[in-house]
């Protein structure tokens, strides 16, 4: 009996006696077909080129900023949307419209551009969007919005009749440093609102630009420009023009208004402060002697740069038709002050106080400027 069993065991028949020993036989006969399915894994992933990676990134998709665009007069508008896209493996593109009023036009325009092509207003939600090449189901998109504006028509602009210092006379005289007044009035006829300004020029060289003023369709406005003189003294030949726009671009509408400017140096004379009266600044009472002479002065300044003359003049009451006394002329260079002087003399009878009223005036009489003190005889 001992003989037939040890057959038995040499030549593999598993054994009955004992449970240990048949769970031990279960498991290697579980092992070994393990074994045999990762063989066969591992055979048929080396078939297909080896082992299968993870999939994929998703690409990241960027189509910039929003953007804005306004049709222009054939109703047609467009945008350049530029793109970028970050894949690990190559991607398929596609541009779709997610909102928006009409269908739009895509053309490739360069690397990384893509030119969207507008006929209709409206705002439009454009997708781009990335699909990966080894993976369909590995998308990435973005979104821009597009707005698109009706149809851009230009303003019309109409100039009326230019007027200078409130004439449609254009032969004008001014001193240096002056200015001119200009006034034209301006319509806009077309849709959408406008700009001008006026544009002095002389000799085709511009001598003096205005700023410009808004027009509404519809509109009429006055546009101003106050150019100041700073000509050479003579003779100007200069042409104003309406500019539709901006400055320094301008577009000339209408024909251009000659002004014939003669630029002269006008003595500009005012009195400096107050006059001394017998040695007494801005004296208002003096008592003096019989036959005894009164000094006063006056200095006057010349703002203008021409020459210019001026006296002083005294009147005295209740007496004055017995009293004019006038000084001398005296000529002050332009930018230049002189004081001018006028001697009085009491040759009145009576002791009593008098009224003098002291004035300056220019060679054409006009008055300069007035002081009045108090004259007493002792």
């Amino acid at each position: 009996m001992a003989r037939q069993q040890r057959i038995r065991r040499r030549i593999g028949i598993p054994s009955t006696s004992g449970s240990p020993k048949k769970k031990g036989g279960a498991v290697v006969v579980v092992a070994g077909a393990a074994a045999l399915g990762g063989l066969a894994w591992w055979l048929l992933s080396k078939k297909n080129g080896g082992p299968p990676g993870p999939p994929p990134a998703t690409p990241v998709v960027d189509v910039g900023d929003d953007q804005a665009v306004t049709l222009d007069a054939t109703s047609n508008a467009s945008v350049i949307i530029p793109f970028s896209i970050v894949a690990d493996n190559p991607v398929n593109l596609a541009w779709t419209v997610t909102s928006g009023p009409a269908p739009v036009a895509f053309s490739p325009l360069a690397a990384n551009q893509e030119l969207a092509g507008f006929q209709t207003p409206g705002t439009y939600v454009i997708r781009l969007t990335a699909t990966d090449t080894t993976d369909s189901s590995v998308q990435g998109f973005d979104e821009l919005v597009v707005t698109v504006n009706e149809v851009l028509l230009e303003p019309i602009l109409v100039p009326g009749e230019l007027k200078v210092d409130g004439f449609a006379s254009y032969t004008i005289t001014r001193n240096q440093g002056a200015t001119i007044s200009c006034v034209w009035p301006v319509q806009n006829v077309g849709d959408l609102q406008g700009a001008a300004f006026i544009q002095i020029t002389e000799g085709g060289a511009v001598v003096g630009t205005g700023a410009p003023f808004p027009i509404d369709p519809g509109q009429t406005v006055a546009v101003n420009f106050n150019p100041v003189v700073e000509l050479a003294v003579g003779i100007h030949i200069l042409a104003a023009t309406v500019m539709e726009g901006l400055p320094p671009d301008g577009v000339p509408i209408g024909s251009a208004q000659i002004i014939t400017l003669t630029v002269v140096s006008i003595p500009v004379l005012a009195p400096v402060g107050l006059p001394t009266i017998n040695g007494i600044f801005g004296a208002p009472e003096v008592t003096v002697v019989a036959g005894t002479p009164v000094p006063v002065t006056w200095p006057c300044e010349n703002s203008g740069g021409g020459a210019g003359q001026a006296r002083l003049r005294a009147t005295i009451a209740p007496f004055a038709s017995f009293f004019p006394v006038n000084g001398s002329l005296v000529t002050i260079p332009g930018f230049d002050t002189k004081t001018l002087l006028l001697t009085l003399t009491t040759t009145l009878l009576a002791k009593q106080s008098y009224t003098v009223t002291l004035t300056m005036r220019d060679a054409s009489n006009v008055v300069l400027g007035t002081y009045e003190f108090g004259l007493t005889r002792s």
